[in-house]
């Protein structure tokens, strides 16, 4: 199966995932790790049980760089009013359900915007700093 093609499409932070990411975790704190960036995360999914898992061992937390997902699969035309709200309720819906997690280092905006938006960098920098 292609990770990230097929179900859940790269998104592997949920419980039916939990045995690979406790495996996981556990390597990356014997290497002494204390940050992991996550590829796909579909923010309407629960992920709570792997944040959690992340900060669960006081001596060794492990903080994340959360990504809120933009990409034209998701949002198509930047240029479009009605998709801007929609990534901004998204966005927003998306603050409020990780922000404040003690897991969540940052958060990022998308993955290789230039490319995934290339024809649409100045509708995607606008919204950005709007």
């Amino acid at each position: 199966a292609d990770m990230a093609s097929d179900a859940p499409y790269g998104d592997y932070y949920l419980k039916e995932y939990e045995g690979m990411w406790e495996r996981d975790l556990a390597r990356l704190r014997l290497m002494g790790a204390n940050v992991v960036r996550v590829w796909t995360w579909f923010f309407a999914q629960p992920h709570t049980l792997f944040l959690d898992a992340l900060v669960e061992d006081e001596k060794q937390p492990i903080r994340v760089l959360l990504p809120f997902m933009l990409s034209p699969d998701l949002y198509e035309d930047l240029a479009d009013p009605a998709t801007r709200r929609q990534i901004m309720v998204d966005f927003e819906s998306f603050l409020f359900k990780y922000a404040d997690h003690p897991a969540v280092l940052a958060i990022l905006i998308g993955n290789e915007l230039d490319v995934a938006y290339s024809k649409q960098l100045d509708s995607l920098f606008s919204l950005i700093n709007s």
